[in-house]
C-alpha cells in the first residue's frame, strides 16, 4: 500500500489532508474521525473518494487495516474484560461496522407456527357501531 500511497502523494490532485484521513482510518478511526483528522467535513471526504479512485482504494485498504488494529485492541480488551466487562461492547460495534460477515449478530426468523405447522391467521372485522341519531 505504501507504493500506491507514494504514487498518490505525488499526483496533482493529492492534498496533505488526504493523508491525515487515511492515517486515521488505518488507526481504526471512523469516517467521521478521518474527516476530523483531515480538517474537513465528511461530505468533502466522500467527494474526494468519488473524484479520485486512487484515494478511494487507499481509504478502503486503510479501513481494512483499521479493522486489523481494532482486532488487536479487542484481543487485549477481551483479556482485560475477564476482570472488567466494560471493555468489549464499543470495540465489537466498531468491528461489526468493518467486518459485518465476521462480527454481525446472527438473527434467525421463524416463519412457521407452533410445532413447525403453517401459520394461521384470523381476520377480525369490527362490528358496526351505532352512532347517535341513526
Amino acid at each position: 500500500m505504501e507504493d500506491t500511497r507514494e504514487t498518490a502523494e505525488n499526483a496533482e490532485w493529492w492534498r496533505p489532508e488526504m493523508g491525515a484521513a487515511i492515517d486515521a482510518l488505518r488507526d481504526g478511526g471512523t469516517m467521521i474521525e478521518a474527516a476530523h483528522a483531515a480538517g474537513v467535513e465528511r461530505k468533502a471526504l466522500w467527494a474526494w473518494r468519488r473524484q479520485h479512485p486512487e484515494f478511494e482504494a487507499l481509504c478502503r485498504q486503510a479501513w481494512i487495516d483499521g479493522a486489523d488494529t481494532l482486532e488487536q485492541i479487542l484481543d487485549y480488551c477481551a483479556n482485560k474484560a475477564k476482570e472488567d466487562p466494560r471493555y468489549q461492547p464499543s470495540l465489537h460495534r466498531s468491528l461489526q461496522a468493518r467486518r459485518r460477515a465476521d462480527y454481525a449478530d446472527r438473527v434467525g426468523i421463524e416463519h412457521s407456527g407452533p410445532g413447525g405447522e403453517a401459520l394461521q391467521f384470523q381476520i377480525l372485522r369490527p362490528e358496526k357501531v351505532a352512532t347517535d341519531g341513526q
